[in-house]
């Protein structure tokens, strides 16, 4: 976050949750900065998800409670923070830019006071054995950063006399004050699911095992058998 003259403004804390099951996760971001000026500003945040990550929510705290952004037109969008700007209200207008990059314009920052911001996103792990990963390095100096990562295991025994596959979950927390970071922060998921169900629906990470190449392979066509007639034959 940044003041509209370019000056950096400081992060005092930076409060992560993350939730890993099968091939999703989904994570909320509270950040919050401080304004050393004595004046009311106008600040720029900018955020750069990971790829193929989607945002889900962007909230701004006001002295009511959260602010929560709606999606609407660009220009329609445009002319409202403009409208509430010089109404002197609280708007906060983020839009989406090259990549998967979107930046905001946030107002007001108060003088030597503080601007609460959340972002939440969620994202498909396409590599079983890549590790969940939180974008830290290259974040400025902070005064606290925490992290919640709560990862789903499955033991791949039964623990029933009637079957079922064991389900377990892990909390990997991580406290720290007055840190810069120097690198990303990331979670092993050895011994995870490939696979989330909720009712009827799921999804799945697969690797089909193909007898062509790359350079030989024109196309491919998969069948899902949602019959379960060849269920008796699973191990």
């Amino acid at each position: 976050l940044t003041a509209s003259d370019g000056t950096g403004l400081k992060m005092l804390s930076l409060n992560a949750r993350a939730v890993v099951e099968g091939p999703i996760a989904f994570t909320e971001l509270h950040l919050t900065f401080e304004n050393p000026q004595d004046r009311v500003i106008e600040g720029r945040f900018s955020i750069t998800l990971p790829k193929g990550a989607a945002i889900s929510r962007f909230a701004m705290r006001l002295p009511r409670g959260w602010q929560e952004a709606e999606v609407v037109e660009r220009q329609a969008a445009r002319r409202a923070y403009e409208d509430f700007l010089h109404r002197k209200q609280d708007p906060a207008l983020l839009e989406k830019k090259a990549g998967n990059q979107f930046r905001a314009r946030v107002f007001p920052i108060p003088a030597r006071g503080v601007k609460e911001l959340k972002v939440s996103y969620s994202q498909d792990l396409k590599q079983g054995d890549a590790p969940y990963r939180l974008p830290l390095l290259g974040l400025p100096q902070m005064d606290k950063l925490q992290i919640n990562t709560m990862v789903g295991k499955r033991s791949g025994q039964a623990r029933s006399n009637l079957g079922g596959a064991g389900e377990s979950y892990e909390w990997v927390r991580v406290k720290k004050e007055n840190y810069k970071p120097d690198r990303d922060f990331e979670v092993s998921l050895e011994g995870m699911g490939q696979g989330l169900r909720k009712g009827k629906l799921a999804v799945m990470r697969i690797t089909p095992q193909f007898s062509v190449t790359k350079a030989e392979a024109k196309g491919a066509l998969i069948l899902v058998d949602t019959s379960a007639s060849r269920a008796a034959g699973f191990a």
